[in-house]
């Protein structure tokens, strides 16, 4: 199932991990982006890259999440017709956009 390394979602190191602590690491790995606002219908609208310090608008997310850019930790879902970025799933319920 795991290859015999993990590579960071940052893209920017690597880093070796003996196979029997692969879950455990995925598991604890935080997401890089959190929501900084929300709409009064409840859609996220800005973003902020916890590594990067980058502001991002729904439509600037969802463009780097095309990119490949944070294709480790989101993907894109169209909802109600619009292009949202959304946290792929895992098993911590405490790491979701939000």
């Amino acid at each position: 199932m795991f290859s015999n390394r993990l590579i960071t979602t940052n893209k920017q190191s690597e880093i070796e991990i003996p196979h029997k602590y692969y879950e455990e690491v995925i598991i604890h790995m935080a997401k890089t982006v959190r929501t900084t606002r929300e709409a009064k219908t409840g859609r996220n609208t800005e973003f902020r890259d916890k590594n990067t310090g980058k502001n991002m608008t729904r439509s600037t997310f969802v463009k780097e999440i095309k990119k490949g850019n944070y294709s480790g930790d989101y993907h894109v879902r169209v909802i109600n017709g619009v292009s949202t970025p959304v946290s792929n799933p895992d098993k911590s319920k405490g790491n979701n956009l939000g």
